[in-house]
């Protein structure tokens, strides 16, 4: 199973937003992104399905990549802020071949990314890697992830 691990795309300055964070839409930048990322993930990978934050950003970062694989964005607590890691490295032991999409925010995807260092996974340099629209591809067996590769966020 690969788990296609990605923080949503930019969705402006959070200190400037006025209301519910949760509903912060993606800002034009976001929304270039997401269009991009669509692209390079179906070039790349046979997604098999869609989870996100419920948040407006990550859903909004996702629905292109969902629609072009004919997919439905599940929307799941596991990854909201705050949620932690493990909640979405629990998907790891997701059977089934194909690619798991899991969109979610950059405090988790740090917290995922520590646990990845202290298993040896990744070196303490990658875990810095974890910029909006980034994408980081897990490959998982018997319940683990074995190995991590990190895709920049596309040009937006």
């Amino acid at each position: 199973m690969t788990l296609l691990l990605l923080r949503h795309a930019s969705a402006g300055d959070r200190a400037a937003w006025r209301g519910d964070d949760r509903e912060r839409r993606l800002d034009p930048r976001g929304r270039r992104q997401a269009a991009a990322l669509a692209s390079t993930v179906a070039a790349a990978w046979p997604v098999t399905a869609v989870l996100s934050s419920p948040y407006r950003r990550c859903i909004e970062t996702v629905e292109p990549l969902a629609a072009g694989f004919g997919l439905a964005v599940d929307g799941v607590a596991d990854l909201v802020e705050g949620a932690g890691a493990e909640g979405c490295l629990g998907y790891a032991a997701s059977a089934g071949s194909g690619a798991l999409v899991l969109c979610t925010h950059g405090d988790v995807i740090i917290e995922v990314l520590a646990e990845l260092v202290r298993l040896g996974v990744i070196g303490e340099a990658d875990a810095a890697r974890h910029q909006k629209a980034g994408l980081w591809e897990l490959d998982a067996a018997r319940g683990h992830i074995e190995r991590a590769a990190y895709h920049p966020a596309p040009r937006g």
